[in-house]
């Protein structure tokens, strides 16, 4: 089985939390500790209205005050991508549970299409999120998701670009996504001279 030529890389989100974490003191007076003893105390068991009175009471903007919830209230994925370590350890289990039971199979072809993705360049970076694995550069480039029990889509950031052959419309040029492009591959030999070709255009337009 292949397997990438690197670690995971600490996903952008979990950066911009740490910064955030980091200047919580400076900007609210309190760290993320005395956040948790205002929270506890506050005792609001119902999350929205947690979120509602963090917003209300406190003045943070709508997804601080998700974060901060759901990190006072003990869930597992906020508190993992908190920090560095946290992220990374949980990592590898999300990309277990992604390829577990039906789409086992499909484990062979994601290794696969992570180290052709990888191997374009020393400044590509994979970071697993809970339902996919985003591929950086300067940013998101592409996207390795387990759609179905028996494919996974390759997404790609390739802009304006028509749809030929393999490639196929996403629809996220129009909403102004990054992912505008997917190509579907149910085996390790759907990965071809054209998916190659694709992969590193949309690494090369990331510039």
């Amino acid at each position: 089985m292949t397997t990438p030529p690197r670690p995971y890389s600490v996903h952008p989100a979990t950066r911009m939390a740490q910064d955030w974490v980091s200047a919580l003191p400076s900007k609210t007076g309190k760290t993320l500790d005395d956040w948790r003893v205002i929270i506890r105390d506050a005792k609001i068991a119902e999350r929205k209205e947690l979120i509602d009175y963090l917003k209300r009471e406190w003045q943070f903007g709508t997804n601080q005050a998700i974060w901060l919830a759901d990190i006072a209230q003990g869930n597992e994925d906020s508190i993992a991508m908190s920090s560095e370590a946290g992220y990374l350890a949980v990592a590898e289990s999300w990309i277990q549970n992604q390829y577990a039971g039906k789409k086992e199979h499909l484990r062979p072809v994601y290794n696969h299409i992570l180290t052709v993705a990888m191997n374009i360049g020393e400044d590509v970076n994979a970071c697993p999120t809970k339902t996919y694995t985003s591929l950086f550069r300067h940013y998101a480039f592409g996207q390795i998701k387990p759609t179905t029990n028996s494919r996974i889509d390759l997404g790609l950031a390739l802009g304006a670009e028509p749809p030929l052959g393999k490639l196929i419309e996403t629809g996220g040029a129009a909403k102004g996504d990054r992912i505008t492009h997917r190509i579907a591959l149910t085996t390790i030999d759907d990965i071809d001279d054209e998916v190659h070709h694709w992969l590193q255009m949309a690494y090369q337009m990331d510039e």
